[in-house]
This record gives C-alpha cells, structure tokens and sequence, in this order.
C-alpha cells in the first residue's frame, strides 16, 4: 500500500495539467488511478485522462504503458500519449487515452439484461480485440463488465460496437505480471481462482460470464467472492436453456473448467457465426424465411444430406 510518501497529488476538477489539459471532472475511479475527461488544448479534442495515484516505481502503470503503447485495435481503447513527469512537488504522472462516449457494460447491466442483437455484436467486437492481443501474447486478465465501453449514438441508442479497456494488470510474454491475486473476484477463471497463473484461456472464460451476465442480467456464479470462486473450481456455469443451444454451445466451450478444453478467441468467433445466423433468421418474417430456406434445399441437394446438416448446425 502506498505512504503519504509515494501518494502523489490528485488534481482538482478545473486545473491543468502540463500547461495543455484542461481537467473537466471525473469520470471513474479506482485504487489505482483517478480517470478524469478533459480537453487537449492541442486542437481542443476531448480526451480521458488516467492519472496514477502513485509513481511508476510504487506501481504497475509502466507496465501497462509499455504493453498499450503496441496496441493498434478499434475494439480497444487507445493510448494517445503518456507523461511520466512525476517529481518532488507531486505533479502527477498519466496517461491520455481514447474519451469513448457512452456508458460502461456494467451500468448498463445494472438495468437487467441487454438486448440480445446488441450482444452479438458486442461479443463479435470483444472477441476480434482478443484475437488480437492474444496473438500478441498479450493478457488483459481483468475482463469484465466495468472494463468494457459501449459508445452511445444519438438519440440515447447504443453502438454495436464495443471497447474494451483498463489494461492495469496486464501482461504479455516479454512484460510478465508480477501481481498476486490479480483479477476480480466474479470473472476469474478456475485457474486464477486456484491461486495458479492465467494465460490468453482466463480473458475467455471471463468474457465468456460476461457475455452469460449480458444475456440474463445475472451474474453466473451468484453470492459472496469466495463462494463464486469455489463454485467455478468445481463446475461450469448453469446456462439456462431459454438462451438457445448455439447461445449454450457458445458459452460452454468458452467456460470449459480446464483452460485446455475451451476455446481460443478465433474458434468462438466461429461458434458466434452460428448464433448469428439463428438469430438473424428467427428475426426474418416467415415469407422471407421460407424462400430462404427453399434455396438453401436446392443449393444442398447435390451434396448430400452431410453437407446440410453441417450448415444447419
């Protein structure tokens, strides 16, 4: 835990930083670092300024610096710049990110299950930023739903589009994670909760009880933190069968309790093509879904019955 020593000065709401930004209020706050909007009055562009509580040597934000700085993904928040200008006066060090407007997943939640077309595609958006990291060697190790970004469109609709954020506990296979402990409690992986070290398998299986949480508006293992901690040692969630079996395959195959057995993020964009597909199709008038159907039969004709089963499934 930091001194008053290593604590660093948190500035006001109205103040500037470095002579260039503008500090409008606060938008989040954690143990870690205060996120503040502001403006850049390098070309007035708004902006979200992640200030640290403490120096980079008391703490995990170079690391985080070092492993943003590489990333290049719309799904993801971006790193515009970084001061690490902390000094004897207490002036603060931070990093100047992407401002997404809109609301996190997490207090969209708090209003009970999302619309399942919008969690398709955010789920298409958060699995494509995975991909990617992933075959980086990168690990987020703190997916949740505070950590995920939805801008907002006019007239108070949500994007299709999700962005993933906060890479505090990060690590890749050049800058390991030297925390204990890291992750939140409700969306750790069995691994993580056994107290054993969590690789690209622990961002699926969170993401995985994201997704489940998005769709039902309840988190999958309900309770205290230690209680959902065992449960997942010892199970799989319960995915309840109104979610659909594709939903279900989906969601099974990303929380599988042995990191070997699930999915990596590319084969569930896979099983997410499929959920599209159904869903998609049980939203077409039956008109347009019969015509649809009678071409599928004449273009499978010719090869078999294993070949329509397969593009059925």
């Amino acid at each position: 835990m930091a001194t008053e020593s290593t604590r660093t000065f948190l500035p006001a709401s109205g103040s500037v930083l470095n002579g260039r930004f503008q500090l409008e209020g606060v938008l989040g706050s954690g143990a870690e670092a205060v996120v503040y909007r502001a403006t850049d009055s390098r070309g007035g562009r708004p902006v979200a300024l992640k200030v640290f509580r403490k120096p980079a040597d008391d703490g995990g934000q170079r690391r985080e610096i070092l492993i943003q700085r590489k990333i290049r993904q719309r799904g993801i928040v971006a790193l515009r710049d970084y001061s690490h200008h902390a000094d004897a006066e207490g002036r603060p060090e931070f990093a100047v990110l992407e401002l997404v407007e809109g609301s996190s997943l997490k207090k969209i939640l708090s209003a009970g299950a999302a619309d399942p077309t919008l969690v398709i595609s955010w789920a298409e958006s958060l699995l494509k930023s995975l991909a990617y990291i992933h075959s980086r060697g990168i690990m987020h190790h703190d997916i949740k739903p505070s950590n995920i970004l939805i801008p907002q469109l006019p007239a108070g609709r949500f994007s299709t589009e999700a962005k993933l954020t906060d890479f505090g506990i990060a690590s890749s296979s050049a800058i390991p994670c030297t925390s204990s402990g890291y992750g939140t409690a409700h969306y750790m992986s069995p691994e993580q909760a056994d107290g054993g070290v969590a690789g690209s398998a622990g961002d699926i299986y969170a993401l995985g009880l994201v997704l489940m949480e998005s769709l039902t508006g309840t988190r999958p293992f309900p309770g205290g933190a230690i209680e959902s901690l065992l449960a997942r040692t010892l199970r799989r969630p319960t995915i309840p069968s109104v979610l659909g079996r594709r939903w279900a395959a989906l969601i099974a195959a990303m929380t599988a309790v042995e990191p070997s057995e699930r999915a990596t993020a590319r084969q569930a964009l896979h099983l997410l093509r499929r959920v599209q597909h159904a869903h998609f199709r049980g939203h077409l008038p039956d008109s347009v879904r019969d015509i649809g159907q009678d071409r599928h039969r004449r273009s499978l004709a010719p090869n078999g019955p294993a070949v329509a089963e397969t593009v059925a499934a």
